[in-house]
């Protein structure tokens, strides 16, 4: 782990990853290719990994530190010491439509790379989006 102060957008993410723990799952979205993740092999590399914390999953490990949250999480029955980056976290799932968030900062480059390309004369003509965010999330920027 490197030591240093967390910068203002993790110090944000960590308040608010506090409150939605409080109320109780959370699912975080996150790029498990950025720096300093770790989680099993198979999750690793992949741009959109979905994962569930709670308070209360009991688990061995669960420290929502000041620039990572490190957790002992469960997959196909194994546990493995996940270490998790604020900065691989882009978006935040918590229980109930108002607490939903998206973090447009961290959103990684393979999932708005498409938004720029100009359009081929083979699609149809379509009105663009009135409101460009999935209903129910807020986007934090």
């Amino acid at each position: 782990m490197t030591h240093r102060f967390p910068d203002p957008s993790e110090q944000k993410k960590r308040r608010l990853l506090q409150e939605l723990l409080e109320a109780g799952l959370v699912s975080i979205v996150i790029d498990s290719s950025k720096a300093g993740v770790n989680l099993p092999k198979h999750l690793m590399g992949q741009e959109e990994v979905v994962l569930n914390l709670s308070r209360r999953f009991g688990l061995d490990v669960f420290e929502i530190g000041p620039i990572e949250v490190v957790a002992s999480l469960s997959f196909a029955g194994e546990r493995h010491r996940c270490v998790i980056p604020y900065r691989a976290m882009y978006a935040y799932l918590g229980k109930g439509e108002d607490n939903r968030y998206i973090f447009q900062d961290d959103l990684p480059a393979g999932l708005v790379k498409d938004a720029g390309n100009p359009r081929t004369d083979d699609e149809p003509d379509v009105p663009p989006p009135t409101d460009p965010q999935p209903p129910g999330l807020r986007l934090i920027k």
